[in-house]
């Protein structure tokens, strides 16, 4: 397939935080740490196909923080508007290390699989509330459950390729948690 024809995929890596300055720059919120800048465009609002996409100006580091400009936005007047809205970059520009760091995207499908290898289910979505990132896992009688993807449930040394998740606890720790989807 001819590339200028591929669909692009655009990965959401926060959410326009507060401006700084007078010139449209604004942090990347909803982040604990801030991104390795690669990025030569970006796409701001609740989905990259509508939303505004522009070419990146400025990326940098700030106060610990990721700090954008991009084309189009010039002053904290354009920004304010925007404030609030995801923060979508292409995909293939995200350089991160596939070692210690994960995408959201490699755990949907995968197989989660309590402490004696039992399986309890398929991870069928990941959110972050602001905690702790948090995946749903579906089973096989149309229920899910949501917990925290932390150490204290999760064997955390996996690799994207690795088609199962383990627990470090029993599969029945969760009995009467689990939602019928509705």
């Amino acid at each position: 397939m001819n590339s200028s024809l591929k669909r692009k995929q655009w990965l959401q890596i926060g959410i326009v935080g507060k401006p700084y300055g007078l010139r449209g720059a604004f942090y990347i919120s909803g982040r604990e740490e801030p991104l390795q800048m690669t990025f030569s465009e970006v796409s701001i609002g609740k989905v990259p196909s509508t939303g505004y996409t522009a070419r990146i100006l400025i990326q940098k580091v700030h106060n610990s923080r990721s700090l954008l400009t991009v084309e189009g936005l010039i002053d904290r007047t354009a920004i304010e508007r925007y404030v609030g809205e995801k923060v979508w970059v292409l995909a293939e520009e995200l350089v991160f290390d596939e070692a210690s760091e994960y995408l959201w995207k490699d755990l949907i499908g995968k197989n989660v699989l309590d402490v004696n290898g039992k399986i309890i289910g398929e991870v069928c979505s990941v959110n972050n509330h602001g905690a702790s990132d948090i995946v749903g896992i579906a089973n096989e009688k149309g229920e899910t459950l949501e917990l925290p993807f932390v150490p204290t449930y999760f064997v955390m040394d996996f690799l994207a390729a690795d088609k199962n998740l383990y627990l470090l606890v029993e599969k029945d720790t969760f009995d009467g948690l689990w939602q019928l989807e509705g």
